[in-house]
Parts: structure tokens; C-alpha cells; sequence
């Protein structure tokens, strides 16, 4: 199973000796010994001009963030995704509807053009509202703003910002706040 990327700064080659994961389940343990899966999975990204990010366990997939860290532009695959306030998602991903999944290579081959703007707009929309140094502080002072004049406590803002995020996404974005803490 692939990790996170640590930080999208990574000083991870471009191409290392290996990067295609064994053909063969059988020989598998051995041919994994020396491969870097998410020095692979980071490398084939950033040979993307885009991202499929079909959704997870929930409505939404950690992929989309993975991509913007990048700065790819995320291709969110999914009907029941609800995008994150305060971004203007229609300027750097694509939404595909899951009955629509066949449609993708034509609907990027028209956007490949645009491909290096939309990546950059996505890593810059990252930094700015999603990157572990910044989100808990952004998505707090969201849900005070909306929820002003209601009574709520912290514990309870929180416990309304995993049932929004999905409890695994949350939880992969807490554990990246604590590890990056100076």
C-alpha cells in the first residue's frame, strides 16, 4: 500500500533505476525488495499533466490533495463529491461524473493546453488553504464563521468537520499537521 508524499519539495530523482512495480504477484517479495513505491507513485505524478482521483472509501479521495500538492490538476472522478469551500475548483480540476468515466481521454486531450496553469493554480490553492501547516487553522476559523451565533464548542466544530471531510481523510491530514509541527 502507497503512503502520502512526506512534502511536495521532495529531492526524489526524477526517474530513479527502478520505477515499474513486478509484473508477476508470484515473484513479487523478492522483485520489492529495493522499490520505492512512493518515490515511484511521486515520479509518476509528476509525469502527468493530470491526475485520476476516483473517490475513496468515502465521497472523496486523499488523491485530489496529493495531485494539488504536486501540482497537477486533479481529475475528480465521482457523483457524490461536494468540493471544499473557499477554492474555485472549476479553474484547475476536472469533474467527471462515475457514468461519464469513458469520456476522460477526450475531455483532457482539449484541456492539455491548459494543463500547466490548472496544476499551478492547484498547488497554489494547496498552500494557501489545504497544506498541513494551515488547515486546521482554515478549516476552524470556517466552521466559526459559519456556525456563528449557534452555540457549539471546539470538540463539537471538530467532530462536524470529520463527518464533512470523511473520517480517513481527516485523520490523514491531523497525522500530517502533527509530524510537520516544528
Amino acid at each position: 500500500m502507497r503512503s502520502a508524499p512526506r512534502s511536495c519539495t521532495s529531492t526524489a530523482p526524477a526517474h530513479p533505476a527502478s520505477t515499474s512495480p513486478p509484473r508477476h504477484s508470484a515473484t513479487a517479495p523478492q522483485r520489492l525488495a529495493g522499490f520505492d513505491l512512493t518515490r515511484s507513485y511521486v515520479n509518476l505524478i509528476r509525469d502527468s499533466h493530470f491526475v485520476l482521483c476516483p473517490r475513496g472509501f468515502g465521497a472523496s479521495s486523499i488523491r485530489i490533495f496529493e495531485a494539488m500538492c504536486l501540482g497537477r490538476a486533479p481529475v475528480i472522478i465521482g457523483d457524490a463529491w461536494t468540493r471544499p469551500p473557499g477554492a474555485d475548483w472549476e479553474r484547475f480540476s476536472v469533474r467527471v461524473a462515475e457514468d461519464q468515466v469513458a469520456e476522460i481521454p477526450e475531455r483532457l486531450a482539449a484541456l492539455r493546453e491548459q494543463a500547466p496553469a490548472m496544476g499551478a493554480l492547484a498547488a497554489e490553492t494547496f498552500r494557501a488553504l489545504y497544506a498541513p501547516e494551515v488547515f486546521l487553522d482554515r478549516l476552524v476559523t470556517f466552521l466559526t464563521e459559519r456556525h456563528a451565533g449557534a452555540p457549539a464548542t471546539v470538540t463539537g466544530l471538530l467532530a462536524r468537520a470529520v463527518a464533512a471531510a470523511g473520517t480517513r481523510e481527516f485523520r490523514t491530514l491531523a497525522h500530517q499537521i502533527v509530524r510537520h509541527r516544528p
